[in-house]
């Protein structure tokens, strides 16, 4: 009987707290989803071997842009063969402005301010 007595006490107060769990967990995970939309897209990081050597030189600075002439990114030659990772920034889609690439983008590639026949897509 006396533990009846405790429990009837307690529904109210109960329920009072799940309400207040469940109201606070989806605002919280509403809140999440929002700012998830707020996230520019990953970037992207290109690397390879120069097939001729001469091209590249210790020193030498490889920068990406994107179609539009937008430097997504760069990298300064340290080994004669070798270059990368060259990370290249996304375009973020909830701004106006053209901070980088976008999927299908052909990327160029520059070595010391000469453009490069091969090129990448992101």
């Amino acid at each position: 009987m006396l533990k009846s007595f405790y429990i009837d006490k307690l529904k109210p107060f109960l329920l009072l707290l799940f309400l207040v769990t469940f109201l606070f967990t989806s605002l919280l995970s509403q809140s999440y989803a929002d700012s998830s939309q707020n996230i520019p897209p990953r970037p992207c990081d290109f690397y390879g071997i120069e097939e001729s050597p001469q091209t590249l030189k210790v020193g030498s600075i490889i920068v990406a842009k994107d179609p539009q002439g937008v430097v997504v990114g760069q990298f300064t030659i340290t080994d004669n063969t070798h270059y990368g990772f060259l990370t290249c920034a996304s375009d973020n889609p909830n701004t106006p402005e053209d901070e980088g690439a976008m999927d299908g983008d052909i990327i160029t590639f520059y070595i010391d301010g000469i453009k490069q026949q091969k090129q990448a897509v992101w």
